[in-house]
């Protein structure tokens, strides 16, 4: 997913990196948990599992991530009104000193009504 050149003195140019989405689905986190999340070890990892509802982690495509090759980045939306929405990732550019994720919020009517964070990883 990322790899990094750790040679200060070269010329950086910034890359596209080709992403796989993991998992999706619904927490009822708080809204100050709302961000985008690098998660680089096995025990951040463990955490951000842990408090996710286990009926979307069951499903997640890949679980046990080698972390020397590989990060995650955890987009979880502010509280939405119901579980018609959904968060898609379009691109993730790595900079010299950043990266940036170009998410997006989608909405498809649902009769369900409780305040719910959507995640994408």
């Amino acid at each position: 997913m990322l790899c990094c050149n750790n040679d200060n003195d070269s010329i950086y140019q910034s890359t596209k990196i080709i992403f796989t989405e993991i998992g999706w689905g619904f927490t009822e986190l708080n809204d100050n948990l709302a961000q985008n999340l690098i998660i680089a070890t096995e025990t951040e990892w463990n955490i951000l599992i842990d408090n996710l509802p286990s009926e979307f982690v069951d499903n997640f495509n890949e679980i046990n991530i080698n972390f020397n090759e590989f990060i995650i980045i955890a987009v979880i939306s502010e509280n939405q009104p119901n579980t018609g929405y959904s968060v898609s990732v379009n691109e993730i550019i790595e900079n010299k000193n950043s990266i940036n994720v170009f998410s997006e919020i989608h909405y498809e009517e649902v009769d369900i009504l409780p305040l719910f964070n959507p995640f994408i990883l």
